[in-house]
Formats: C-alpha cells, structure tokens, sequence
C-alpha cells in the first residue's frame, strides 16, 4: 500500500511505542490525577499496555448482572453522539470478511443464529451495557456534550463543510512536492495520540479476529485455533496504524486552522476526553467478544 509506504517517511513524527525508555508518571502521581493529560503525557505503547489490561480487568470482573441492565440516558446519547451505529457497521462487515477468509459456510440455521447476536441492534445493545460498566451517567454524559459541543464536534464540521482540494491518493502522491511543515506534522500527531488510534486499532482488530475463530469452530469450519498476536507485531501493528491515520488526518483536516486542533488536543485531555478514549475503545472491542461469545453459545459450541 503506498499510503503504508508514505507513512515511514512520519515514522520520527509519532510516539515512541517500544517499552525502553518510557516516562511513564509515578504510581503516586497517577493516584492523585489518574486521567488528565495521560494520553500526551505518556507514550503510547504504555497507553496500548493499559487498554489491554483495562479491557481484561474488566471482562474478569465485571458481575453478570451489569451486562443485563437497561441503558440509561445519558448512554443512549452517547451511542449517538459517537455515530455507534457506523462504527458498529463497520465492525461487522470487517467480522464478516474475517469469517469468509476463514472458509466458514453458515447453513440459513446459523445464519440466522449469528443475525440474532451480531446484528446492528443487539450489537448496540451491548456496546451500551459494556459502555454503562465502564463510567456513571455523570461521565457518559459530559463525554457526549464533548462529542457534540466541544472543539472535536467543530474541527468536524469545518472539515466537511471545507473539504481539502486533492483525493487521498492524490495528497499522498503529492507529499515530496507539497510536505505539510513540521509544526502542523507535530500538531497533528497529538491529535492522533489523543485517540490513542494505534493502540485502538489493533485492540479492535484483534478481538474481532478471535471472535472469528471462535465463531468458525461453533459453526463447523476446520479452522485453527486463535493465536494471539505477540508484542512485537502488536506494537509493530499500532505503529504503522499510528502513521497511516495521522496521514490521513493531515489530508482530512487540511483546511482546519491549527488554533481549532489545539483545541481537540485539549479536549482529549480532559478528564472526560482521557476518560472517553479509554472506555470507547475498550467497550468497543469487548463488544464483538460478549456478542461473539453469546451466538456460539447459541450455536451448541459453547
């Protein structure tokens, strides 16, 4: 992918995700303040470190009863807010390449089965809950008026109402001639830290990859057993998706004025922005396992 090929040319731009080195902030220091400015502050490895023991921790020990309770709210603003309805399609088409790269053939029972759990409404349904386990209504709340109000609600608006002059392809194409400066490269790499979009990325890819595998061995399909991905390609995977999503913010966000993406940076280091950062990403990805594992236990495989 040449857009892949580009994105080296920013490998000195993004954070530094090895595990040497980092300035991680004293345990004491993250008691008093465990969440503002934690996203910029540290790297992003260690940010990636935490999304992964945050998305364990919480399916360990989360009760059952708090999958069963009712969305409030303060949730269903903001599933909106989040456009959850997009990103959760977008989840299932990448499930359904997964499970077709797999060779799994359903029979119309199956089908059926997996509609049930997986479609677009129940998958909501639990990405409220799990969204409902991870924060108070309090919380949830500020993070939607965020979304809708705040500076990450007009950099989007401007972007569309001001969309940049080339096509992706061709903004890649043109970056020897016309290299965006250093400054607005910086600028914009804490804008994609703020969303700790590597660690993200390859949080949610991996979920959607085991429950894959688990969903092709319910169904029949003679599939290997899922195999976790090891640190080094994790981190390997994060940083490459770092690049190519700050490449492509540089090409969305062309015409936004720095002034308006220093304030989404500020935004992102919020109590509520860190807050919502984590707890998206790791509802997100527990998402596709709690529904994954629901339809295999319908299939007879759990």
């Amino acid at each position: 992918y040449k857009r892949q090929q580009v994105g080296r040319t920013f490998s000195g731009t993004g954070p530094d995700m090895s595990t040497s080195g980092s300035k991680t902030p004293p345990a004491s220091q993250r008691s008093v303040e465990p969440c503002r400015g934690h996203v910029v502050a540290r790297t992003t490895m260690a940010y990636a470190a935490e999304v992964l023991l945050l998305a364990t921790l919480f399916t360990v020990l989360a009760p059952f009863g708090a999958r069963a309770q009712v969305l409030d709210p303060s949730t269903a603003a903001l599933l909106q807010a989040s456009d959850a309805e997009l990103v959760l399609a977008g989840v299932r088409d990448e499930l359904d390449r997964n499970l077709s790269a797999l060779g799994v053939e359903p029979t119309q029972e199956q089908a059926d089965v997996l509609s049930r759990f997986l479609g677009l409404e129940p998958l909501l349904g639990v990405m409220g809950r799990e969204l409902q386990r991870l924060g108070d209504p309090d919380t949830r709340a500020a993070a939607a008026r965020m979304l809708e109000t705040g500076a990450i609600a007009r950099v989007d608006a401007l972007r569309d109402a001001e969309p940049p002059s080339l096509t992706l392809d061709a903004y890649v194409a043109n970056l020897d001639e016309r290299p965006p400066t250093q400054a607005r490269i910086q600028l914009m790499n804490q804008v994609v830290a703020g969303q700790a979009a590597g660690p993200a990325h390859v949080l949610l890819a991996e979920r959607i990859r085991e429950a894959s595998h688990r969903i092709a061995r319910a169904t029949g399909a003679d599939v290997e057993p899922f195999a976790p991905l090891t640190q080094a390609d994790w981190v390997a995977r994060a940083e490459e998706a770092h690049r190519e999503t700050l490449i492509s913010f540089l090409h969305q966000y062309e015409n936004v004025p720095d002034e308006l993406l220093e304030a989404r940076v500020q935004d992102w280091i919020t109590d509520t922005g860190a807050w919502f950062s984590e707890a998206y990403s790791v509802a997100l990805a527990e998402t596709v396992l709690v529904a994954a594992d629901s339809a295999v236990t319908a299939l007879g495989g759990g």
